[in-house]
């Protein structure tokens, strides 16, 4: 090991030390920077978390809870509807309470109970069952709303500034926007509305939006920071059938569903891009990240890293200039790794970073750099 390699790696022992303290605030302070705009705008949702009706007059109310909650949060653990049902995932979990971390009394007759997830994950990875982390591309969804009698408007997101004014005001689309965010909410979607300030509204237009002028959406999109977007456009009346267009990372889908529809078909789609197999054997890959030039980005890069749930376990390998070569055990293959890495605002990729053509008992490599 060099000298330099080695002043690094002390460095990087003095970081990891210390990194844990200010996690949040850099995650925190880094997914603001690159969305430009307010990060409450985002309906992230705890995926362990569920708040379910205490119904006091049946036999052990409390375990009730607790099994519909688990329910709930194993639809979004496993990215799929039918693990609220499945009889395989029940007999996984025949005492729910033993992964409950609390619980506290909710509004009417609610009780929100928090899972263990590191154990609900460790035991549905050893039954082999499907596992979608944490690590969850933010959809930026644009919808206009044809009302008829020339009531035309694009859904926004909640304008902070006129809460007060809830009271005296009708706002004819939070019908809409709520069952967005609870569909959102229960399939552990994270979507984002746009704020349609004057920035958007110098941009994008109802009639882009409802023409299929997507380009203009497309380049309104870009201060948000996503690379997830949908785009309808829905006509009042009738089977409120609406038209979708889906944006992901150069490719398009197109389809007809109504608003509840089209959010489970976004939810799908995403699990089975990033959601795998639990009990795949741990694949080695080499990743190299350029542009770390600083302590902070390093640490910026580490608490990413480690956010991704499928990188099983990670080491470094050689430090050169401004670059860092990592050792990855995957519980995924490579091409959901890039897809995660991809998906996220941190790391951009160099082309051809993806070996081929090596024997199958070669480490397969990625390259990126680190975004400024």
């Amino acid at each position: 090991m060099t000298a330099s390699v080695r002043l690094w790696a002390h460095v990087y022992r003095v970081i990891d030390l210390v990194q844990g303290i200010f996690r949040k605030a850099i995650c925190f302070l880094i997914l603001a920077s690159v969305i430009g705009v307010p990060v409450q705008a985002a309906e992230l949702t705890d995926l362990y978390t569920a708040q379910v009706t205490m119904d006091a007059t049946t036999d052990n109310p409390r375990d009730k809870a607790y099994r519909s909650a688990l329910s709930q949060v194993l639809v979004r653990v496993t990215g799929s509807q039918a693990a609220a049902m499945s009889p395989d995932l029940e007999r996984l979990f025949p005492d729910p309470s033993r992964y409950v971390l609390q619980f506290r009394p909710g509004e009417e007759n609610t009780i929100v109970i928090s899972f263990d997830g590191d154990a609900l994950q460790s035991t549905l990875r050893a039954a082999g069952q499907p596992v979608w982390g944490k690590d969850r591309p933010l959809t930026l969804i644009w919808l206009a709303v044809d009302r008829g009698n020339g009531e035309r408007e694009i859904v926004a997101a909640e304008d902070q500034d006129k809460i007060e004014d809830i009271a005296r005001t009708i706002d004819p689309n939070q019908l809409i926007r709520e069952r967005i965010m609870d569909i959102a909410s229960r399939r552990g979607v994270p979507v984002l509305l746009p704020l349609l300030d004057a920035v958007d509204q110098a941009s994008v237009s109802f009639s882009d939006i409802w023409g299929g002028f997507d380009d203009s959406v497309l380049q309104a999109s870009k201060r948000y920071g996503v690379k997830s977007i949908l785009v309808g456009r829905l006509r009042l009346g009738g089977a409120q059938q609406i038209r979708w267009t889906y944006y992901w990372t150069g490719e398009t889908q197109q389809w007809t569903d109504d608003l509840e529809d089209a959010m489970h078909r976004l939810a799908d789609y995403q699990a089975s891009q990033f959601a795998f197999a639990g009990n795949r054997p741990l694949m080695t890959i080499a990743l190299r990240v350029a542009g770390v030039q600083t302590p902070a980005a390093y640490v910026a890069l580490e608490n990413y890293l480690q956010s991704v749930s499928m990188i099983d376990s990670m080491a470094i390998t050689e430090v050169q200039g401004d670059r860092i070569q990592y050792k990855l055990q995957l519980r995924a293959d490579t091409e959901r790794l890039v897809r995660t890495l991809d998906a996220g605002s941190i790391l951009e990729r160099a082309e051809s970073s993806v070996s081929s053509g090596l024997p199958a008992n070669h480490e397969d490599s990625l390259d990126y750099f680190l975004k400024p």
